[in-house]
């Protein structure tokens, strides 16, 4: 009888503690909680955004054409520009390893018209794959910020080339120069 008693007592123990945990999570004040969580001040909350990444690896894009203003990448970062929907950018397969990293997409520019931009709220790394879509001739990506060319990654002809470029804050544009499209496999900016 002992045995049967402490077992009631423990299991009669246990029900009050699951009631209670069950009364008190069904409580909570949303008001009061924010009371106990204030908002972050503004400068708090310009800090929380330094430190972000953003990037898109074409090999995870869905194949196809886009249209001028799809946006892609984390958080729908980068934006695609095409002025002539006749000429849409592409996304096909393409298989290349660049640094021990294998590709299986490209994203085609197709031509110096359609760009691909995004805007960094602070100074940062931008680390990039490219190639140029023609195979025998060398291309350069540029890097543009109010029209004018702030930097530039190489696309060559024979392989994809890994690039790193550090820009100000600032709302820049990418663009295929040297009479032809260039190809990105990855894209990537760290904000600091």
């Amino acid at each position: 009888m002992k045995i049967a008693s402490k077992t009631r007592i423990i299991f009669a123990s246990a029900l009050v503690l699951i009631f209670g945990l069950f009364v008190s999570c069904g409580t909570t004040d949303s008001a009061s909680t924010a009371e106990t969580a204030p908002a972050p001040a503004p400068a708090a909350q310009e800090e929380a955004a330094a430190g972000a990444e953003y990037a898109f690896n074409a090999s995870n894009l869905k194949a196809g054409d886009f249209a001028d203003g799809t946006k892609i990448g984390d958080n729908d970062y980068f934006t695609l520009n095409v002025p002539d929907p006749t000429k849409p950018i592409n996304v096909d397969g393409n298989n290349k390893n660049v640094n021990g990293v294998s590709y299986t997409q490209r994203l085609k520019l197709g031509g110096e018209t359609n760009t691909l931009s995004f805007t960094m709220a602070s100074a940062g790394t931008v680390n990039i794959v490219c190639q140029s879509s023609s195979g025998s001739a060398d291309r350069k990506l540029l890097f543009l910020s109010n029209d004018a060319q702030v930097a530039t990654a190489s696309a060559l002809g024979a392989s994809p080339l890994y690039t790193t470029i550090e820009l100000p804050a600032g709302t820049y544009t990418l663009q295929s120069s040297g009479g032809g499209g260039t190809n990105i496999y990855f894209l990537e900016v760290i904000e600091k």
